[in-house]
């Protein structure tokens, strides 16, 4: 083998690699979006919290996993025309598989993002609820101590 073919070989190893790494991350993100897409069905705001949290930890190995795997690309799209046709198309499999991944990432997102609106919008709906049920406990306190106030005086005044 000669030199340009083993360095086209070791190139596809590493961009494949590299490659498998990143599905393998985005895939683990789309687990635990389905978690937290099953916490807000539940209401578990803290388990939400929870998988924000490690959304935000796999994020931070995500990019340096995508920063390799760019530096592979651009290191491949060197070589790529070199390549028999059948590795070209292992490789572009691999890439859809990992596109379709970050979709179906993406399409998530959106719904939980939607999701959470709409709890938020429902938690706020219920606290000011809360505010007009205490607002109006707080007046009929208010009266209430008025009129056992006036009663009261009432009486002070025939005994």
């Amino acid at each position: 083998m000669n030199e340009g073919s083993v360095s086209l070989e070791k190139q596809a190893l590493l961009f494949s690699q590299s490659l498998d790494a990143s599905l393998k991350a985005y895939r683990r993100l789309l687990e635990i979006e389905n978690e937290q897409a099953a916490s807000i069905g539940e209401s578990n705001i803290e388990a939400v919290a929870a998988k924000i949290d490690s959304k935000n930890t796999l994020l931070q190995d995500l990019q340096k996993i995508d920063k390799d795997l760019h530096e592979q690309h651009l290191l491949w799209q060197q070589v790529r025309e070199q390549a028999p046709p059948e590795l070209r198309e292992r490789l572009q499999s691999q890439v859809s598989a990992l596109q379709e991944a970050m979709t179906q990432l993406l399409e998530l997102q959106k719904t939980n993002e939607e999701e959470l609106k709409k709890h938020g919008d429902e938690i706020n709906r219920k606290l000011k609820e809360i505010n007009r049920g205490k607002s109006a406990h707080k007046g009929y306190q208010q009266k209430a101590a008025t009129d056992a106030y006036q009663k009261s005086k009432f009486y002070d005044q025939k005994h």
